[in-house]
């Protein structure tokens, strides 16, 4: 009986063995799995979809009216004034075009710059691609994905300049080519003449104060807020074009010479911590930026919306950065090991995080000109706000 079984059960292993490779059982099984995946994916997007809608359901409108109460201060705070602008902490949203009111699907924000400007950001990054068509627009590495009339956007910015004469607002521009490969220099001068022609356009020159090399006297201070906001050259352009000093246009501060900045390719809230590198320090005058962002907001996720599923699966990935104590703590401690004033605080999810509480965090406790940032004064205020 043994061995009638044994071959029973060896015919049958082989039958079994046979059929589970016989190319339709393959094909059969291939088609499940891609099925599952499918739905898996399907299942993600409409998940993401879900919470796309439920945090736009609790964001406001975008702002209507840039109007701001009347104020004496500089940026809505007097004691702002008197500071040089390198000596001011100024809340910055990362790729601020990129908001799902303003139709981005991968959005990097929920609410709008207008709302931004509003609730007191005041310095933006803003992405300009030259697109295959020859004309400009703001997108995030393909214009596909979703974009921004440039001179719409700007005349946003003028708006809120000539509605508010004492406020001083900030930005950035970094220039791309909508996934183009072997840009030629007919490129980049077209995109930089579209970009000139667009800020004339916008009557946003007059405001620019340009930071500038002054031959035989070198780099100039920088002005105070009230010196800004007296002469009405209230707005700073940060650019990052190429050299050759000949091409600079008038409206324009290089980037490169001015500033330095934390890495922009952060993974997630473990590589926060040690992304505290800002490089050699090559010119007086330059200005921090802390960048405080990682992959999970460039693809369009709020930590704010994952942070309880990472305390559940403990993927460090999905934690939210944005909120205290890890935010000012985070920037705290990058200000003591690179013995560095965060002029520009750089986070994606404006409106969901503690960015406006951090600069005022810094503004109220530490300035360049004091050198207050020190292992013990920094000790001192996360003693203070109880983050210690």
């Amino acid at each position: 009986m043994r061995l009638d079984s044994n071959a029973s059960h060896g015919k049958d292993h082989k039958s079994w063995w046979h059929y589970s490779h016989h190319p339709r059982y393959l094909a059969k099984m291939l088609c499940i799995s891609t099925k599952c995946t499918i739905v898996a994916v399907l299942a993600l997007c409409m998940a993401y979809i879900l919470v796309i809608v439920s945090e736009l359901a609790q964001t406001p409108a975008c702002a209507v009216s840039l109007q701001l109460p009347a104020s004496a201060g500089c940026n809505r705070e007097s004691r702002l004034c008197e500071r040089k602008f390198s000596d001011v902490s100024f809340a910055t949203m990362h790729n601020a075009f990129a908001s799902s009111q303003d139709g981005f699907v991968v959005a990097q924000h929920r609410a709008c710059i207008a709302t931004a400007l509003v609730q007191g950001v005041r310095a933006f990054m803003l992405d300009v691609h030259l697109l295959r068509s020859g004309e400009i627009a703001l997108c995030h590495v393909s214009c596909a994905l979703g974009s921004v009339s440039v001179s719409k956007t700007l005349g946003v910015f003028r708006e809120f300049l000539e509605l508010n004469p004492r406020e001083v607002v900030t930005i950035f521009w970094e220039l791309g080519y909508d996934m183009q490969e072997n840009q030629s220099a007919n490129d980049t001068r077209l995109l930089r003449q579209q970009l000139n022609d667009t800020m004339h356009s916008s009557q946003l020159v007059a405001f620019a104060h340009s930071q500038q090399f002054i031959p035989f006297v070198g780099w100039p201070e920088w002005p105070t807020l009230q010196a800004m906001i007296s002469s009405g050259k209230r707005l700073v352009i940060f650019s990052d074009s190429p050299r050759g000093r000949n091409s600079y246009s008038v409206w324009e501060t290089i980037m490169r010479d001015t500033t330095r900045q934390t890495s922009f390719a952060t993974q997630d809230i473990a590589g926060l911590d040690t992304a505290c590198s800002l490089g050699p320090k090559t010119r007086p005058s330059q200005l921090a930026v802390f960048n405080h962002f990682t992959a999970l907001g460039t693809m369009g996720i709020n930590g704010a919306s994952t942070s309880t599923l990472e305390q559940i699966s403990d993927v460090k990935f999905l934690a939210n950065i944005n909120k205290n104590p890890f935010f000012s703590k985070r920037i705290l401690s990058c200000m003591d090991s690179l013995d560095a004033f965060p002029s520009f605080i750089a986070v994606d999810f404006w409106e969901s995080s503690d960015v406006l509480e951090v600069v005022g965090m810094v503004n109220s406790n530490f300035y360049f000109s004091n050198a207050s940032w020190h292992s013990a004064g920094i000790l001192s205020v996360l003693t203070t706000l109880g983050f210690a």
